[in-house]
């Protein structure tokens, strides 16, 4: 929770922002997003395999997801004037680009595609008992779960889509201000449970994969591979993956010591950790019993009264930055009594010592 007052504002009040229909630069991410779910869609519906689709097929049925969209479109926003046109135009090159990033990550793998958009709702994972008769219950929307069956074991891989400059932090999940991607991952572990019983559910990874239209500084002598390595790289997602190299490989099945597709070094065939974003086993189970522990906690604050108008800040980046009540609270930290709760920067190895280091 970046804000108590914030999150009071939105979901206590039920507040939201005017829609004053203006083309942002968000608006382009979540129209490349909506495409993305339908091209997996589609290609499902049509029993293409992502991986083994040619540029052109690919490229083709990203343009007919584009149609799709501006088919559903609520708001004017594929309207047909010069500067929607113009847009739209953005929206089909991000789609084709972001669409070919995915799919040369799966086919540098053994993970396919299980689930989109995988709704959740009252899983026993995410239910909590808060004393006093009071009840945690969380329910949310995974954008996309990838699986590998290996033996005995299922893989899970969660990726959850975004624009900007989110990147997954160990710190901020341990502070408790970026828990979506543990409690995703919880969440599905349960659903595939219940779909491979008698199967050990393993978590592979957990991604934050990003829909930005990139830029990467390219010389003429370079090749197209060459640019396309590049690309790659920029785009490669953020977030945690499992130690295990059988698991690696089966999310890079190419990797050699930095890895295009997944945030994991190697160094004479050993995992270069202080350079990678990797967890064991059983570190990721700690990291969920230690996200559950702390939903609960921050759940029962809200339910005491917690509405403070006390926005978080880490480094240069605050709570208000992107909050759209920023104009009903006045804060400013020049004013007496108001000031942000910061947030000191924590090295991954702290996080996991503090992590392990809870008595369970």
């Amino acid at each position: 929770m970046n804000c108590p007052y914030a999150h009071f504002l939105k979901y206590g009040l039920e507040l939201s922002p005017r829609d004053i229909r203006r083309f942002a630069a968000v608006d382009i991410g979540n129209l490349v997003h909506e495409v993305m779910e339908k091209v997996f869609a589609l290609a499902r519906k049509k029993r293409i395999r992502i991986q083994d689709m040619e540029d052109g097929v690919r490229d083709a049925l990203v343009e007919e997801c584009v149609q799709a969209a501006k088919l559903d479109d609520e708001h004017g926003i594929y309207s047909d004037s010069a500067k929607s046109s113009y847009q739209v135009e953005r929206i089909l090159a991000l789609a084709k680009r972001s669409m070919w990033v995915l799919q040369q990550q799966l086919r540098r793998g053994k993970f396919e595609p299980y689930a989109f958009e995988q709704k959740f709702d009252g899983l026993q994972s995410l239910t909590a008992d808060l004393g006093e008769g009071r009840t945690l219950k969380l329910r949310g929307k995974i954008d996309r779960v990838d699986i590998c069956e290996n033996g005995d074991d299922v893989l899970v891989k969660i990726v959850d889509y975004k624009t900007g400059s989110t990147e997954w932090a160990p710190d901020l999940t341990y502070y408790g201000t970026q828990i979506q991607l543990v409690l995703y991952l919880s969440a599905m572990e349960d659903v595939l449970r219940e779909r491979y019983q008698g199967k050990n559910i393993v978590p592979g990874a957990m991604f934050y994969h990003h829909l930005d239209d990139v830029f990467v500084e390219a010389q003429s002598k370079d090749s197209k591979e060459a640019i396309d390595a590049m690309f790659l790289k920029t785009l490669r997602p953020s977030g945690l993956v499992n130690t295990d190299m059988e698991v690696i490989r089966f999310l890079d099945g190419e990797i050699k010591d930095q890895s295009d597709v997944i945030p994991v070094l190697l160094k004479n065939g050993e995992i270069e950790e202080v350079r990678s974003s990797v967890a064991s086993t059983k570190r990721f189970r700690k990291m969920q019993e230690f996200v559950k522990d702390k939903t609960k906690e921050v759940a029962s604050e809200i339910l005491d009264g917690a509405i403070a108008i006390n926005p978080i800040k880490r480094d240069k980046k605050t709570g208000c930055d992107y909050c759209n009540f920023r104009s009903v609270c006045g804060f400013d930290k020049r004013r007496k009594g108001f000031q942000f709760s910061n947030l000191p920067k924590m090295s991954a190895k702290k996080v996991w010592e503090e992590i392990d280091g809870v008595d369970r």
